[in-house]
């Protein structure tokens, strides 16, 4: 196991204390089978949580990044994964193309311009041993579309959970 992914763990296990209060939450909240909006699944971890705690339905999973998205078809191919499905598409205010800063420390990629002078971004990088160089991130291309024209198409008619984790 290489220094990040360790790291990443132990992050992961302190994550995990706020995230049973979450999930006890939305256990006392939603009742039966849901559908969840996932927007920035990132490998998807998230829906893991989800399809282990909760009693899923549906989720329907967006990640923006075509990097990020590639290791998530990995994660959750279509033939074995019946109650998810996922989209390489960011949502936003309408129709267009755009860029996503692809950073070497996968989770902070964004549509936003990378603060290079933001200290959490300095302290980040120097626990993930990560140098903030010229070749720290890159710009791809990704698509954009609304969310209302998504559940339109899919004729989606009840939401009971929409999880938003993007940077910016």
């Amino acid at each position: 196991m290489n220094y990040i992914n360790l790291i990443r763990k132990i992050l992961n296990f302190f994550d995990n204390c706020k995230q049973k209060k979450v999930l006890e939450f939305f256990k006392t909240k939603l009742f039966g089978q849901i559908t969840v909006i996932d927007v920035g699944a990132h490998y998807g971890e998230t829906i893991e949580i989800f399809q282990k705690k909760l009693k899923i339905k549906k989720i329907y999973s967006f990640e923006a990044s075509p990097k990020n998205f590639k290791i998530l078809e990995k994660n959750f191919p279509k033939n074995n994964t019946s109650n998810v499905e996922i989209f390489n598409y960011g949502l936003g205010e309408g129709f267009f193309d755009s860029f996503i800063n692809q950073t070497a420390e996968s989770s902070s990629s964004t549509i936003n311009k990378i603060n290079s002078n933001s200290k959490y971004l300095d302290r980040k990088l120097k626990v993930l041993k990560i140098r903030n160089d010229d070749g720290f991130s890159q710009k791809l291309p990704i698509k954009i579309i609304t969310l209302d024209d998504f559940i339109n198409k899919k004729k989606i008619t009840n939401i009971d959970l929409l999880k938003i984790d993007t940077e910016g």
